[in-house]
């Protein structure tokens, strides 16, 4: 299981704030069309619906492929991640088992 979170991104253009789905989880055996999406950069990807501007906005993500037994913490930020910032240890466990 993936897992989407909503947040806002203010545009850089016109600064006005917009929802935008990011990715705290994102298991790619489960969700299969996430990576593509992904590899495209359309997950990444903002576009202001008022101005138009487009900007990719880097945000942390567990990335799992369970075919190829493979799990990346993507941290953009310099530095060590925060604990707090992870997701939980439940929820790893939860998005490695097939639902």
């Amino acid at each position: 299981m993936s897992l989407p979170k909503e947040t806002t991104v203010t545009c850089d253009q016109c600064h006005k704030a917009h929802p935008f789905t990011a990715w705290e989880s994102l298991n790619v055996t489960l969700d299969a069309e996430c990576k593509q999406q992904l590899l495209k950069g359309q997950l990444t990807q903002f576009t202001c619906p008022d101005c138009g501007w487009s900007g990719e906005v880097l945000y942390p993500m567990l990335y799992h492929d369970m075919e190829k037994r493979l799990m990346i913490w993507l941290w953009p930020a310099e530095g060590d991640p925060e604990a707090a910032a992870m997701p939980s240890p439940s929820s790893i466990l939860d998005n490695c088992l097939p639902q």
